[in-house]
């Protein structure tokens, strides 16, 4: 599937700022109707978006992710995010002057990378209310050339935006904490923000955390949001460029990883079993993998049938109570929310070594 498919259900997500229950929060995030373009034309309007060359600076005071404004469906709005600047110019462009003056000799070009401040917080169900504990994430702005977005060799899709099964992946992290305990985990294929690894690093005792992605750009951006919340860490935290297939990106890993976390990384053909390949080099014999993805035609089936032949799998469509509410409101108001199953709601995959008979 080429970015173009992947982009028809593009999205950042945007909570409410209150939500004191559950009810209130499935009700507050269906979207309002509206008309809506065709398919294509919401991918090519996404796309040329990431692709148009800039021709003047972000506004600062945009309350919004700039990239995939126009998208299907909102969001599951297990994330809160508020532009860090608010309504103070001067303290936006502080924050854009400690920006580019972070580089170092390591990641030269991560200074170099357009993009806004956010303040991310998720959904903590128990509470019923949003975490108190607020994390920092860049979206990337900057465009991206023609020929980075098609070179086969390289995904940019995670430079576009920040894909629902992240949002919900992220929030799954945060709901299941015990799971991370003590454990070494990597995150494969984070796009810009590496949100579900961050999110592990930040609210779970995990005792080392690896966010990985193919893409420097991407690899860059999530270095700079690692920076920007040192004080908030309780696991320690890596980030590095990890192609799949490549051995020599994590000989050191090899065999060594406790638990790995993946959303939406099943859609391009060429990479699926390569995916495979590189889960199975990384996880010990008690590891698990945990995948989050929308079926998105036949691309989730497909790698189920390429992970069955060496894995224990789990497929489980209900794997949290709230999610499966929300996906079920969306469901009977798909006419309002634009939501479509097939392209939003991540259906967990679960992947163990293969037990000896």
């Amino acid at each position: 599937m080429s970015a173009e498919d992947r982009a028809t259900g593009a999205e950042h997500v945007i909570g409410t700022h209150t939500a004191p229950d559950c009810q209130s929060l499935i009700a507050s995030i269906v979207c309002p109707k509206r008309s809506m373009p065709s398919n294509a034309r919401l991918r090519w309007k996404i796309l040329s978006t990431a692709l148009q060359p800039k021709t003047s600076p972000p506004d600062p005071q945009a309350s919004t992710p700039p990239v995939g404004s126009c998208r299907r469906f909102e969001s599951f709005g297990l994330i809160e995010l508020r532009t860090k600047c608010g309504d103070n110019e001067d303290n936006c462009q502080q924050i854009s002057k400690e920006d580019h003056s972070m580089s170092t000799d390591s990641h030269p070009k991560r200074s170099l990378l357009d993009g806004k401040w956010y303040e991310c917080r998720l959904w903590d169900n128990r509470r019923q209310s949003f975490d108190r504990t607020v994390v920092d994430i860049k979206i990337l702005t900057e465009r991206i050339a023609i020929h980075e977005l098609t070179d086969p060799k390289t995904d940019n899709t995670g430079n576009v935006c920040l894909w629902p099964s992240e949002e919900v992946l992220s929030y799954y992290v945060h709901e299941n904490r015990s799971l991370f305990t003590g454990k070494l985990v990597v995150e494969l294929g984070g796009g810009m923000t590496c949100l579900s690894g961050l999110a592990t690093a930040i609210f779970t005792d995990a005792k080392q955390v690896v966010v990985t992605d193919g893409n420097q750009r991407c690899v860059s951006n999530v270095q700079t949001i690692i920076d920007g919340n040192r004080h908030r860490l309780r696991a320690a935290i890596k980030c590095r460029r990890l192609v799949w297939g490549e051995d020599s990106h994590f000989n050191d890993l090899s065999g060594g990883v406790d638990v790995i976390v993946c959303s939406d990384c099943l859609y391009f053909d060429d990479s699926r079993h390569l995916l495979v390949h590189t889960i199975r080099k990384l996880l010990n014999s008690t590891g698990i993998a945990i995948i989050l993805a929308p079926k998105r035609g036949q691309t989730f089936e497909r790698f189920v049938r390429l992970a069955d032949e060496w894995f224990d799998l789990q497929i489980i469509e209900d794997y949290d109570q709230l999610v499966t509410d929300l996906h079920q409101k969306f469901v009977s108001k798909e006419t309002e929310s634009h939501y479509t199953p097939d392209l939003h709601y991540p259906v967990m995959i679960r992947m163990t070594n293969r037990s000896s008979v």
